[in-house]
């Protein structure tokens, strides 16, 4: 969205009771209702314990009167896949029968000493792999957090999902606004529920795990070859390493990562909390791959279209990392104020989905994705010279950690990853 089109929606803003202030909109207009009150009862059993420790301040001023309903029935839909125990509750597949769902849940220790191959299988089973006990130096959401992310008076682009929206066109929602506005929102019990997704981080030091992020492989086990070096391109930090911030209430209705990649994510602020949903197929497991998942014909943003997904979710807080394959349909609610850092990845156990991904972004754009990343093709293109000279030049053969990002032919599988 170019400035002349944030000018019209800032425009806009001005006739619903909202006005311009300085180099963002003014987002202090009262709201009314609460999203978290529908999700208030499911939270608590969605972590690793039965009672999930949940702000109750925080969730009595969330409130989208548009969106209750689409989140009571995205809840709905996951609560109708929980298993029943002994003690007469209902539980997630991840804590009653963990090797059935989508989520592989580890310890920062075991994971750790998990092998790379361990880690590329999960990746191609299609696990969202979360990582529990992680070291994590918090921060609070406030002008030192937020700072982590950007300089906290700068205009930046910012959702305002308190603002409703008409024929579907999201857009309304986009403005211009800052940080401070963001927190100036999240410490007033009438405050907007903001979501802001573009921090690009292009010093940050939080890199995915080796085991997992062919691409890092690739990049280091290629450096000073022929058309891999410092003449050619520099490692894309700005496009593959982000920040979040958002307040209570924010949410980012059912979409795939764009460009094809794998996705990885800390909750870094203290009590930050975000349910993330994640869909997986119904019947056939190969059916994310037809071309036609997001067609406008049968599946909606808002909905849990459940003749497509099986949903389940899980609660991330502070210490925890998420890892989540290509191609994953996802759905995120912000529980409690929170600042997040992350970022992308490619597997190359998970290339096969990356491609699909990569298709589906290309016919479907806006509908299924929210960005695009040109600079990803440079990551594709060391990726492919890892390969080659693996396999065609013989070299790294006697490395494990290398050999793990490389196809294997005696795999039917890794032939049908190359092919």
């Amino acid at each position: 969205m170019d400035e002349e089109q944030a000018s019209e929606l800032g425009e806009e803003e001005v006739k619903e009771g909202g006005r311009r202030s300085g180099s963002g909109v003014n987002l202090s207009v009262t709201k009314t209702g609460s999203i978290v009150k529908a999700v208030k009862n499911y939270v608590k059993g969605i972590g690793a314990t039965p009672q999930w420790p949940i702000d109750e301040a925080a969730m009595d001023r969330m409130e989208s009167k548009a969106d209750v309903g689409r989140i009571e029935e995205m809840l709905a839909a996951v609560k109708k896949h929980y298993i029943s125990s002994t003690d007469s509750c209902s539980l997630p597949l991840h804590i009653a029968k963990p090797e059935q769902s989508i989520f592989n849940i580890q310890t920062h220790t075991a994971f750790k000493k998990m092998s790379t191959l361990r880690k590329q299988d999960l990746i191609r089973r299609r696990k969202v792999i979360v990582i529990t006990d992680m070291p994590v130096d918090e921060c609070d959401f406030d002008e030192d957090g937020l700072s982590i992310l950007a300089g906290i008076d700068v205009s930046v682009d910012i959702q305002d999902q308190s603002i409703d929206v008409k024929d579907g066109d999201y857009s309304r929602r986009l403005k211009y606004g800052t940080l401070r506005q963001m927190l100036d929102s999240s410490r007033s019990a009438n405050g907007r529920i903001l979501n802001a997704l573009n921090f690009p981080l292009a010093a940050c030091d939080r890199t995915p795990d080796g085991g997992i992020a062919s691409d890092l492989a690739a990049w280091t086990l290629t450096e000073n070859t022929a058309w891999c070096n410092g003449f050619c391109s520099l490692f894309p930090t700005r496009d593959v390493r982000w920040g979040l911030a958002a307040n209570a209430g924010a949410i980012h209705w059912f979409h795939i990562d764009s460009d094809g990649f794998g996705t990885y994510v800390d909750v870094v602020s203290k009590n930050g909390k975000k349910l993330w949903l994640v869909a997986r197929p119904v019947d056939n497991p190969a059916a994310f791959f037809r071309t036609n998942l997001f067609s406008l014909e049968d599946y909606t943003m808002e909905g849990p279209n459940e003749h497509k997904f099986i949903i389940e979710a899980i609660l991330l807080a502070p210490g925890m990392r998420l890892y989540m394959p290509p191609n994953t349909p996802h759905f995120v609610i912000t529980i409690s104020d929170a600042i997040c850092v992350g970022g992308h990845f490619y597997s190359s156990s998970g290339i096969r989905d990356t491609n699909v991904a990569l298709f589906q972004a290309f016919t479907s754009g806006g509908h299924i994705t929210n960005t695009a990343h040109a600079a990803s093709r440079v990551l594709l293109r060391r990726l492919a010279f890892l390969w080659h000279s693996n396999i065609v030049l013989g070299q790294n053969k006697d490395s494990d950690r290398a050999a793990s990002h490389v196809p294997d032919f005696t795999t039917w599988g890794d032939v049908l990853d190359l092919l």
